[in-house]
């Protein structure tokens, strides 16, 4: 019943492991992008850089 089945060939078996290890560094690039939670003891840096906007103080008055 189980007399055909395919063997994978040693050039298959070798791209196999190479997209494997592809994907595996692929998620551990995208996870090392990912920002760090700030510890209590530890004062890192902002992971986000918020732009200073002007406002004005009156409703018609244009920003300096």
């Amino acid at each position: 019943m189980f007399r055909l089945h395919l063997h994978p060939s040693p050039s298959g078996l070798l791209f196999g492991i190479a997209l494997v290890a592809f994907w595996a560094l692929l998620w551990f690039w995208f996870f090392a992008q990912l920002p760090r939670p700030v510890q209590s003891g530890n004062q890192a840096a902002p992971a986000i850089a918020w732009i200073a906007t002007a406002r004005s103080t009156d409703a018609g008055e244009r920003p300096r």
